[in-house]
């Protein structure tokens, strides 16, 4: 038996290596000129003035639940790579934050920074006002988690002006784990969030490293953009073998007994695969209404050190909206001088259209705000996700207030020909690697049911 995967990210990689360790012949296309997908470390573009490379993961850094047994991709890092990691946050982590307890500074938009006990005094008005959501599930009548929070801002007093700019940087942070502005991120979704246990870990020398021991020795096809899906369904009569044809751009064509599916939502929902016959309504609906998320990365590298050496994340924080910003120091992982910028939303969509020196230019404006005469950078890099043809988006989001059954359907197969994997494709774990890679082990898992 052949299966034919299209999309060469962890899903479709993680899908293709269990149908191969089962015997099953697979080819792996992809649009693109590298795998990964929306994993990707650059090893190139950042340098020192002295033209010394730092690798820079553009794309997903974390493993979110670093305990082995539980999250796979902990496992494969840990225990059978061996994958040098730094744990930015361990068990209890509040609400997307990676621990800020631990390893943060916090400022004013006037660059001061922010006692540690305020923070904290926060962190327990916050913690306690989210159990007296969940307990009461108030959340349930909200249209969404800008409501969500203004609703607890009315009912639970904060102390003061300082607290609200804290509570401002916390919605920036939350929104960064959803990549969706407030308004577009559904309450239940922020309320009712899962994790793996074990807190979150990034990787070192970068997330790619993972990615290039997995693929070993898989037929992978490097910028095979497909354009067409045909299915060849069971027929009464004389007919050829049920199967499955692929078309790529560049002429390439290849048949198979199944495909999976294996692209980011933004892909999809641009149309540029035209399927045949064309997907179910159920799907084609589950497609469209998940929303795409945006978050991209400026990565700027400095000639040495100028901020508190074990902070994890620096952050401004604003009560204003889209005003609060936050950086990760990977100075405790690289030992290097590197923060990294991380817009969501719309500011991230603004962002991206913008041309390297204005965007580099911009997250220094956000720099200074905290540090005041802070050096330039002598090198940055910008991700833009959303304009890259090859993904057009960075992470799915269900925008539904209470929650729905989108990414169930997603991660159903169109039919017994045709298979989907993905990080929105995980019905527990959409946006995470760990959800796209268990969302590619089922997909493989459902193909061989059906071939045997």
């Amino acid at each position: 038996p052949s299966v034919v995967i299209i999309g060469a990210g962890i899903a479709g990689i993680a899908a293709a290596r269990a149908l191969q360790d089962r015997g099953i012949e697979v080819t792996l296309l992809e649009s693109s000129a590298r795998i990964g997908g929306r994993i990707h470390t650059d090893k190139s573009s950042l340098t020192t003035a002295g033209g010394t490379a730092v690798p820079v993961d553009m794309g997903a850094s974390w493993i979110h639940g670093a305990t082995p047994g539980h999250n796979p991709i902990a496992t494969a890092a840990l225990d059978v790579l061996q994958l040098a990691t730094h744990q930015t946050a361990g068990e209890g982590s509040l609400l997307y934050d990676h621990d800020v307890q631990r390893g943060f500074a916090l400022y004013t938009r006037d660059g001061v920074r922010i006692p540690r006990d305020t923070v904290r005094q926060f962190e327990s008005w916050l913690r306690a006002a989210v159990e007296a959501e969940r307990r009461d599930a108030r959340y349930e009548s909200d249209a969404s988690l800008e409501d969500t929070i203004n609703r607890m801002v009315a009912e639970h007093k904060l102390q003061g002006s300082v607290d609200e700019e804290i509570l401002g940087f916390y919605v920036c942070r939350i929104e960064g784990w959803f990549a969706a502005d407030s308004s577009r991120i559904s309450p239940k979704s922020w309320i009712e969030e899962e994790f793996h246990e074990g807190g979150h870990l990034l990787v070192s020398k970068g997330y790619s490293q993972l990615v290039e021991s997995l693929a070993r020795g898989i037929d992978i096809r490097l910028e095979h953009r497909a354009v067409r899906v045909t299915q060849q369904m069971p027929c009464l009569g004389i007919c050829s073998k049920p199967h499955v044809q692929v078309s790529c751009k560049n002429g390439f064509e290849i048949r198979a007994d199944a495909a999976i599916v294996a692209v980011p939502l933004g892909i999809l929902q641009s149309n540029v695969i035209d399927f045949q016959p064309e997907l179910p309504e159920w799907k084609r609906e589950a497609i469209s209404s998940l929303e795409v998320g945006h978050q991209n990365k400026i990565a700027l590298l400095f000639e040495s050190l100028f901020w508190d050496e074990d902070a994890e994340f620096l952050g401004c924080a604003t009560a204003a909206p889209r005003g609060c910003s936050y950086f990760l120091s990977l100075y405790p992982t690289l030992r290097r001088a590197v923060l990294v910028y991380m817009p969501v939303g719309e500011l991230s969509r603004r962002i991206e259209r913008m041309g390297d020196e204005e965007a580099t230019a911009f997250a220094m404006e956000k720099v200074r705000a905290m540090l005041p005469g802070a050096p330039d950078p002598v090198s940055s890099l910008i991700s833009r996700w959303s304009l890259d043809e090859n993904f057009l988006c960075c992470y799915s989001n269900d925008p539904s207030p209470n929650g729905s059954d989108l990414f169930e359907r997603m991660a159903m197969p169109a039919s017994e020909l045709l298979y989907f994997a993905g990080e929105a494709s995980s019905p527990d774990f959409s946006g995470t690697v760990h959800g796209a890679y268990e969302s590619g082990v089922a997909a493989a898992e459902q193909i061989v049911e059906s071939l045997s």
